[in-house]
């Protein structure tokens, strides 16, 4: 009942996150074939890129967090999600072998990573992190 209404929230009209594909990364957050060596954010928010795959489990049980993230912080932040099947020189170039993975790419030339599904509180409070360190920049 829960992954059925929870497939309901992250598919219905209210939708936030978006798709992104190789090329979407390339031109709206970093163009790492540009600057492989340096992380040059394109951005002018942060960015969460959440990858994840249809049949992973626990990326299912994390996708309407992303989603109620989004529609929370819209205009503070964005939410990308990238399907790995689809999206492998994306996948392979961040080197996510393990899912579910997701990124917070931060206006201040850093981004991290982080493995595994967070609680709600730990995920808000990685946001809050986020927005708090733009403020005080």
């Amino acid at each position: 009942m829960l992954l059925l209404m929870a497939g309901m929230v992250a598919c219905g009209p209210e939708e936030k996150t978006q798709p992104l594909s190789y090329q979407g990364f390339i031109e709206n957050i970093w163009d790492f074939e540009t600057h492989p060596e340096e992380y040059v954010f394109k951005g002018s928010t942060p960015i969460i890129v959440d990858f994840f795959a249809n049949w992973c489990g626990p990326c299912r049980k994390l996708l309407p967090l992303m989603e109620m993230m989004a529609n929370e912080y819209e205009g503070r932040i964005t939410v990308y999600t990238v399907d790995v099947d689809k999206e492998k020189p994306l996948a392979n170039f961040f080197q996510v072998k393990g899912l579910p993975v997701f990124f917070i790419f931060s206006t201040d030339g850093i981004f991290k990573r982080y493995n595994g599904t967070p609680t709600e509180a730990e995920f808000r409070g990685l946001i809050e992190e986020e927005l708090n360190k733009k403020i005080k920049a």
